[in-house]
């Protein structure tokens, strides 16, 4: 496949100026913010790699750039929005366009057909993902997109004011939407979201948008398509994984983890799709759970009948505070959450503890020979560095113990 080189040019003042127009139709048309983003990334982009006057891109680089694309799904999104932005720049009725685009086909409805099992994510490659995010927006922000299987402009439309917390978590209120309007719960992921919340500058605010750049120019406005798939890329980049990973992926992740688990209908509500939509078979297919249960059943093996949850939130035995599923250390009072971390940090404590005794008995018997102070007063002087001696070993030995029984109440509770 051709791979066109990224150029990292300004764009001209006609391309901007042409971008900026088209969206503001868009906008007036009343589409979501979150798609009118899309758009404008995707035709910067294209813009980039051909700095001249859009009228002037021929029917051959158009083709180039087409080409460059490696997935189908992505080819025939980006074939729509060209042969759009082409149609309104020459001011053409519907199913009209210029000649550089016209021989551009699309199929009625985009599949997933292209992609196979092994290009999604795994589990633990997810919770790397995670791990290497950054900040708790960021980590939000994939964790929704993950756990909610929202479009990007779905994602991106929501404010803060679109979040209510419930019994299980939260649900997020889905009110931009190219099909449907609907709720979408968030449970598994539940601390990452709740601890963005608490971090965010405009939490007050309800109408504030829910993902905010923190950028200089931009800081406080609605992040961008593009802002969340440099976000996905840079984790993957620090995680080390070599797989495709963009806001689409994750979606294409969730359905199909969900394609068997939930009725037909279940899963075209939780999607968004429409009544006859014919998605829902495709992530059955690309799932396979159906013809390994069918295979296990004709063998006498009776299959799993339920989903292991992917995240499962991590409660500090000293606090009790709820963590994300990734994380080391508790967010409130700093304590380790794993057994092997947490033996290596008492051990560290306990003999930091046995060097500060041994420091000061040296350094009391070098005050005793080297000064020449009433021997009533070294005596009170060295009981009272005893004293104090003796506080501190029974502190570390109180909450050792104290960690102790939290720890195995932890392990005998599970």
């Amino acid at each position: 496949m051709l791979k066109l080189k990224k150029k990292d040019v300004s764009l001209l003042k006609s391309q901007t100026k042409d971008i900026t127009s088209f969206l503001e139709e868009m906008r007036a048309n009343d589409l979501a913010d979150g798609t009118i983003s899309n758009y404008r990334s995707n035709l910067e982009t294209f813009a980039r790699q051909y700095p001249k006057p859009f009228k002037e891109i021929t029917k051959e680089e158009i083709r180039e750039f087409i080409n460059s694309i490696e997935t189908k799904t992505t080819r025939g999104l980006r074939k729509i929005q060209l042969k759009r932005f082409y149609r309104w720049l020459y001011g053409l009725e519907r199913g009209q366009y210029p000649d550089n685009v016209r021989w551009i086909t699309v199929k009625s409805s985009a599949t997933t057909n292209d992609i196979t099992k092994d290009e999604l994510l795994t589990d633990e490659e997810l919770k790397q993902l995670l791990k290497c995010a950054g900040d708790s927006r960021n980590r939000a922000i994939i964790a929704v997109l993950w756990e909610s299987a929202c479009r990007p402009a779905e994602l991106l439309s929501l404010n803060v004011g679109s979040v209510e917390v419930t019994d299980y978590g939260f649900v997020l209120y889905i009110q931009e939407s190219k099909t449907r309007v609907r709720n979408l719960p968030i449970i598994q992921t539940t601390t990452y979201l709740a601890r963005w919340l608490e971090d965010h500058p405009q939490r007050e605010n309800s109408d504030a948008p829910l993902w905010l750049s923190f950028g200089r120019n931009t800081y406080g406005q609605r992040i961008r398509y593009n802002h969340i798939c440099g976000i996905l890329s840079q984790a993957a980049k620090r995680a080390g994984i070599k797989k495709k990973v963009s806001p689409k992926w994750l979606r294409h992740l969730r359905l199909t983890q969900l394609a068997t688990e939930i009725t037909e209908q279940s899963l075209k509500n939780f999607a968004g799709w429409t009544r006859d939509s014919k998605m829902p078979k495709v992530y059955v297919h690309l799932n396979g759970k159906d013809t390994v249960d069918a295979i296990l059943r004709a063998s006498g093996i009776k299959p799993h009948e339920k989903m292991e949850p992917t995240f499962q939130p991590i409660t500090c035995a000293r606090c009790k505070t709820v963590n994300e599923d990734t994380a080391v250390y508790c967010m409130r009072c700093g304590s380790p959450l794993h057994l092997k971390l947490a033996l290596a940090t008492k051990t560290t404590s306990t003999e930091e503890v046995r060097r500060l005794r041994q420091e000061l008995n040296e350094f009391r018997k070098f005050i005793i020979k080297h000064t020449k102070l009433p021997e009533d007063i070294l005596e009170e002087w060295r009981k009272r560095v005893e004293k104090e001696t003796i506080q501190l070993d029974q502190q570390v030995q109180q909450e050792t113990l104290e960690w102790q029984e939290q720890t195995m109440s932890k392990a005998e509770s599970k």
